[in-house]
């Protein structure tokens, strides 16, 4: 049997998140990337280590279709820091915002094993000057995009 659909889904989401360097139209360099969400006061989080992305797939929906068939929406929680001065927050804020929008929109089929990918909403934190850390000044945003696929009953 292959590679599980959901598995080659997440895969992608890695890769296309990885892509971020700054070249080309993305803004951002992305130092890290992890398949994991933390906090932005963590100890994993330090300059070196920002932009820092993560992600996680939360509680999956199916509806049945004939055939032993599924249709999945798979949520996809993206959480995001940068390191940056409170004046340089908004900034940092959205050209990462717009790089991750970038990434995920490249190929909504990831890799042509979804139906779709779409952004459902977005928050970030650059109207609090209180959110500075032993960073310096560290900015969130969390964002989620649903992913819709098929699968069998018996497997993704």
């Amino acid at each position: 049997m292959g590679t599980p659909r959901r598995k080659s889904i997440l895969d992608d989401v890695l890769t296309s998140l990885q892509a971020i360097d700054g070249t080309g139209d993305y803004k951002t360099t992305v130092a890290t990337v992890k398949n994991y969400l933390v906090p932005f006061d963590h100890e994993e989080l330090g300059a070196a280590s920002m932009p820092w992305v993560g992600y996680m797939p939360g509680l999956e929906r199916f509806t049945p279709r004939p055939n032993k068939q599924m249709i999945s929406v798979m949520p996809l929680t993206v959480l995001a820091h940068v390191n940056t001065t409170f004046a340089l927050k908004t900034a940092g804020l959205t050209d990462l915002q717009d790089d991750i929008i970038a990434a995920l929109g490249a190929d909504t089929t990831r890799g042509g094993y979804a139906v779709r990918t779409t952004l459902r909403e977005s928050q970030t934190d650059e109207g609090d000057d209180t959110s500075y850390d032993r960073h310096g000044g560290t900015g969130t945003i969390a964002m989620t995009f649903e992913i819709e696929y098929r699968r069998y009953a018996a497997s993704s």
